[in-house]
């Protein structure tokens, strides 16, 4: 994917060891409800993985 192609909200770059990850959350009908939480994956910031969902982790 181009980064022009990738529609999320309040997005976060993280950079690790050459890699690129885009957190950023997914929303279907902005303002009506959330769809998720996504990561992308970039060596880049121009070419992209396809979405991943990110899956949440229960603490305690």
């Amino acid at each position: 994917m181009k980064t022009k192609e990738i529609s999320i909200r309040d997005p976060y770059i993280l950079f690790k060891d050459g890699v690129y990850y885009l957190y950023g959350t997914r929303a279907y009908n902005f303002g009506a409800g959330v769809g998720g939480f996504d990561v992308y994956v970039s060596s880049d910031l121009e070419n992209w993985s396809e979405p991943v969902q990110c899956k949440g982790v229960r603490m305690g």
